[in-house]
């Protein structure tokens, strides 16, 4: 006797499904596992983040959610995040296995985390990244981020114990966390160091994210925790606009840029993308890039550089 199937029979040898079987379920929020919590400005005070009417009203809150399930062993889901600008204090994140999406429709800068010393202030130095990740296999989806300190990244991914902020974890390397769709917004020129300050220590993925003249020194810096130095990070299908580098490997192996553009921002806060990107050590592949650059100049470097199929103001048509 064959076992029995919920979701199917058997009919004349050919096989009928009894209720309707969604294919992209792995997208949907009920295939995953773990608890949802949820985060909203505008939402009553006091909530304790367990659907949008009792939602919580700061990240933060949201984020030392995660961080305590881990702890305690539960199973880690996914933080939801309501529409709009949320002014708060440097944050940590220290689970591993979450979704940070957020929420609200549209294409630019819906949703922002914005780093400040003073939460609900949009004003003054922030004194460390908006957000430090040292927790592995983490997939932040479409949030903005913006950290308002020229000596900073918006977020940093993984951490050196000689970086300055009040909240450094120590030296930190984690693997695995994915940047997806995310904006890196175009406030203060020049207000932060850099957009993704990345010293994870495997497998890092930037995927669909945009990078702007907020971004003083790079869009993306890649750089050693002060023990080891990143592998296999991957920068695919990203717009640099304005960003005086764009992707610096100062210290790592295997780096691969992808399918991304670099231009200069012409708009009334100009700024020139001079390098789109830069390989000091020790490795890393740029492949199908654009640029207005002369092709030549598209990837620099001492490193082991392999420059593949980009386009510069100079290429064949």
């Amino acid at each position: 006797m064959g076992r029995f199937n919920p979701i199917s029979e058997t009919v004349n040898g050919r096989i009928r499904f009894k209720e309707q079987v969604t294919f992209s379920a792995g997208m949907n929020g009920s295939n995953r596992p773990g608890n949802f919590y949820y985060v909203d400005r505008n939402a009553p005070s006091g909530g304790k983040g367990g659907s949008w009417a009792n939602a919580f009203n700061t990240i933060a809150e949201g984020i030392a959610k995660l961080n305590s399930d881990y702890v305690a062993g539960r199973q880690v889901g996914t933080l939801y995040i309501g529409e709009g600008w949320y002014a708060e204090v440097p944050v940590i994140l220290t689970a591993s296995d979450c979704f940070i999406i957020a929420t609200a429709p549209g294409h630019h800068d819906s949703t922002v985390l914005y780093g400040v010393p003073v939460a609900g202030t949009f004003s003054g130095v922030a004194g460390g990244p908006a957000l430090t990740i040292t927790g592995s296999n983490n997939t932040v989806v479409g949030l903005g981020v913006y950290t308002s300190d020229p000596l900073y990244g918006a977020i940093r991914n993984g951490s050196n114990a000689g970086d300055g902020d009040a909240l450094n974890p120590g030296a930190s390397a984690p693997t695995g966390n994915a940047f997806i769709n995310c904006s890196f917004v175009r406030d203060a020129a020049d207000g932060e160091l850099c957009g993704l300050d990345d010293l994870g220590g495997d497998g890092t993925l930037v995927d669909g994210c945009f990078f702007g003249t907020s971004c003083k020194d790079m869009g993306v810096r890649v750089r050693s925790n002060g023990v080891i130095n990143p592998v296999n990070p991957l920068v695919k299908n990203c717009e640099f606009v304005g960003t005086p580098i764009g992707v610096h490997l100062q210290a790592g192996h295997n780096l691969l840029v992808k399918d991304c553009d670099f231009r200069d921002d012409t708009s009334d806060r100009p700024d020139v993308c001079d390098y789109p990107v830069i390989i000091t050590a020790t490795s890393g592949t740029v492949v199908g890039c654009s640029s207005a650059l002369a092709k030549a100049d598209i990837v620099t470097g001492a490193g082991t550089i392999v420059d593949m199929n980009n386009w510069g103001s100079d290429s064949s048509t």
